[in-house]
C-alpha cells in the first residue's frame, strides 16, 4: 500500500535529453524498531509505485521525511529534511495507538520465530512478548 498524495511533485525538462517526473506516491522505504528504546522510525520517500516497489524520484531532489513514534507514550515527530518548515509533531493515542504497538510487537514475536525455527540463525523457542 502507498499513499497517494494530494499534491504530486512534477516536472519535465525539454531540450536533447528530454525528461519527465510526476511523483505522486509516497511510501515507507526503511523502519526501525528499537524495542529497549520503544521507538519508531519510518522514513518516507516520494515516487511512482509499482507492484510491491517504490521507485523514488530519480531528478526532482525531493524530500525525505522520518517519523519517529514513542511505542510507550505515543509522541510523534515528523522531519523533513528539505523543508523544515513542514516538520509537525503530536501524540497517537486510542484504538489506532493501540493497534499500532500491538502490530510492532506482532512483527517483533514473528521475527523472532522465525529466527529461532527451521532458520537455524538463533535455534531455540521463542517466547511471545507480552
Amino acid at each position: 500500500m502507498t499513499i497517494n498524495l494530494t499534491t504530486p511533485t512534477a516536472a519535465t525538462v525539454t531540450g536533447l535529453n528530454p525528461l519527465s517526473e510526476n511523483d505522486s506516491q509516497a511510501g515507507v522505504t526503511l523502519l526501525d524498531i528499537d524495542y529497549n528504546g520503544q521507538l519508531a522510525v519510518f522514513t518516507f520517500k516520494q515516487g511512482t509505485a509499482s507492484g510491491q516497489v517504490l521507485n523514488t524520484g530519480a531528478y526532482l531532489g525531493l524530500s525525505t521525511v522520518t517519523i519517529q513514534v514513542n511505542l510507550q507514550t505515543g509522541a510523534w515527530a515528523s522531519f523533513d529534511d528539505k523543508a523544515p518548515q513542514n516538520n509537525k509533531a503530536g501524540t497517537f493515542t486510542g484504538a489506532a495507538f493501540t493497534n499500532f504497538v500491538n502490530t510492532v510487537k506482532t512483527l517483533r514475536n514473528s521475527i523472532e520465530t522465525f529466527a529461532a525455527g527451521g532458520s537455524g540463525i538463533l535455534p531455540g523457542t521463542q517466547v511471545s512478548w507480552p
